[in-house]
């Protein structure tokens, strides 16, 4: 003998549904949580600076001095970043200066990366800098010139027809390298 099956309410099956929906979203809440929580646990600067600038985000560099540098992360070591700003400009930056960074795009970075890049300071400002407008900023102040040589110790800028500024490296905290040679 067969027995009719009764069909669901339609409110008890949308009671059902809905709860099943509160259900989903609690879990998914959670599991984002858990991942934030564990890519958080194994941050490092380095390893953030890494992944942005992989991910070729405009982000925003707040430095310790009150300065803000706006664009893109183009190379990254452990003691220093390189950001490509719209204006064509290259700050580079000591990591021991950053406040904060600001990823102006809602990315995701782990930043548990390491970096193997040894490249030293002195050696990068070389590479990018000689013979071009440089401002050094140490703290506030601002030595402004063209970049003639890097040494292991010492930046010497000249500017006007007869300044020679002789800048101790130890005490530059950012670089902005004009676009223009």
């Amino acid at each position: 003998m067969d027995v009719p099956m009764t069909q669901p309410q339609d409110h008890e099956l949308e009671r059902w549904l809905g709860a099943s929906r509160t259900a989903e979203a609690a879990r998914a809440r959670r599991r984002s949580a858990a991942w934030q929580q564990h890519g958080t646990a194994d941050a490092s600067l380095v390893g953030v600076m890494l992944d942005l600038a992989d991910l070729g985000v405009e982000v925003m560099v707040s430095l310790t001095n009150g300065h803000d540098h706006r664009g893109r992360i183009l190379e990254v070591a452990p003691d220093w970043m390189i950001i490509a700003k719209r204006s064509g400009d290259l700050a580079l930056c000591r990591s021991r200066c950053i406040a904060s960074i600001t990823c102006t795009e809602r990315r995701r970075s782990f930043g548990s990366r390491t970096c193997s890049d040894t490249t030293g300071f002195a050696a990068v400002l070389e590479r990018i800098g000689v013979e071009r407008i440089v401002s050094l900023w140490c703290g506030m102040a601002a030595i402004h010139g063209e970049l003639e040589l890097v040494g292991d110790e010492l930046a010497v800028l000249t500017s006007g027809a007869t300044n020679r500024h002789h800048v101790p490296l130890e005490a530059v905290d950012e670089a902005t390298v004009s676009a223009r040679p």
